[in-house]
Order: structure tokens, then C-alpha cells, then sequence
């Protein structure tokens, strides 16, 4: 399992490929449907990442 861990480690997490930067720089824009995909998922990012406070009087869970 160590070898594994060093391994894994060992890899540089800020390395941007030749073909990463070609594709970021691609100044073509986006379709509705693109921007509503990205719309969707920082909601998704946002639900999963930031605490939302929870309501203890939700009928779904009052007989349990």
C-alpha cells in the first residue's frame, strides 16, 4: 500500500498539458445548452460544497 501511496503523491497536481491550454484557449461560443449544462452543474458544485441547513419539521421524516 506504501508504494501505491508514493506513487500517488509523487504526481504534480498543476501540470497543464500542451492540448489543456489549446483547448482552454478555444474562443468559440457557447450554445444554450452548454451554458445551461455549466448553469446546472455550479448548482450542483454549490449544493455539494456549502452546507444547507436542514429543516427537522419535514413531513417526509415526521413518523420516523
Amino acid at each position: 500500500m506504501s508504494f501505491l501511496k508514493r506513487i500517488f503523491t509523487r504526481v504534480n497536481k498543476r501540470y497543464v498539458s500542451d492540448t489543456d491550454k489549446f483547448m482552454a484557449s478555444d474562443d468559440t461560443p457557447l450554445s444554450q445548452s452548454q451554458k445551461r449544462e455549466i448553469a446546472k452543474h455550479e448548482r450542483i458544485g454549490n449544493l455539494r460544497d456549502n452546507k444547507q441547513s436542514q429543516d427537522n419539521n419535514n413531513e417526509l421524516w415526521k413518523d420516523f
